[in-house]
């Protein structure tokens, strides 16, 4: 192992280390318009509203590994760790109440992007003068036209989104949560991503999710698990030594692998 381990952060890790969330919201209210010329019209609107709320008390277990994801945080602001996470954990986060602005994702500390394990690297890949992180955009060409449905455009959108442009990102999560008052859209990362995970043929990747136990799951969890697994190949692929997270079965199901998938509060007693 090296002196510095490596750590992929899950999704819900950088849930768990905001201290508030942003939650917007979009509600259609009905209104008038009136022209220059003083004549008035009937219209709706769509209002958004954005709340700052503070995270909800947690049971007892989950607090003990809030206290040690703090932990986690300063080992990695002291340099004695590396915290690293995915193109596809950010777009998780997109369908999420705002908790992960940079300013203080992970409670202040260092995370570093890694790629997909299907990126190949190249100068274009690059997002403008920006080189630490590259634009989404390795999942094909977009492919919505005028006549596709609101979920291909959606979809669309979602594969084209750059990585850490700070108002794309705002831009999107408006447009999602917009549709979902004024045409009852219902998606979420894991839904517009599953085809495209469905369709990875990668014998490590079909491995991880047989570990899994992909077969034995429901179809409203499926989703879910390719993501899951999606992010444990990732983690394998950038070499990190942990995985953390607090789902307990991908803690248990995952073993033999040169990563090691393990809770917040197991992880500050190894270091």
């Amino acid at each position: 192992m090296r002196n510095k381990p490596k750590i992929f952060v899950d999704t819900a890790i950088f849930r768990y280390a905001a201290s508030v969330k942003l939650v917007q919201s979009a509600k259609l209210q009905a209104g008038t318009i009136t022209s220059k010329c003083g004549e008035r019209r009937d219209a709706t609107f769509l209002v958004y509203e954005n709340e700052v709320k503070e995270i909800e008390e947690a049971d007892i277990c989950l607090e003990r590994e809030k206290v040690a994801i703090k932990k986690i945080a300063d080992l990695a602001c002291c340099g004695s760790i590396d915290l690293v996470y995915s193109h596809e954990v950010n777009l998780e986060l997109l369908f999420q109440p705002e908790v992960d602005l940079a300013i203080g994702r992970m409670m202040g500390s260092p995370c570093h992007i890694i790629h997909s394990p299907l990126l190949k690297v190249t100068q274009e890949n690059f997002n403008g003068n920006d080189t630490s992180e590259f634009p989404f955009k390795f999942w094909g060409n977009d492919k919505a036209s005028a006549e596709s449905t609101i979920y291909e455009k959606v979809e669309n959108e979602f594969f084209r989104l750059p990585v850490g442009c700070f108002h794309s990102r705002l831009n999107f999560r408006s447009g999602i949560v917009g549709l979902r008052e004024t045409q009852g859209l219902k998606v979420n990362a894991s839904k517009l991503m599953h085809p495209f995970l469905m369709s990875i043929d990668n014998i490590r990747f079909q491995e991880i999710l047989k570990l899994l136990n992909i077969s034995s799951v429901g179809s409203d969890k499926r989703n879910n698990l390719y993501l899951d697994a999606y992010h444990l190949w990732s983690a394998e692929e950038s070499n990190c030594e942990y995985f953390l997270t607090t789902d307990r079965p991908l803690v248990n199901q995952f073993k033999g692998s040169v990563t090691e998938a393990i809770r917040p509060t197991n992880l500050v007693d190894l270091l």
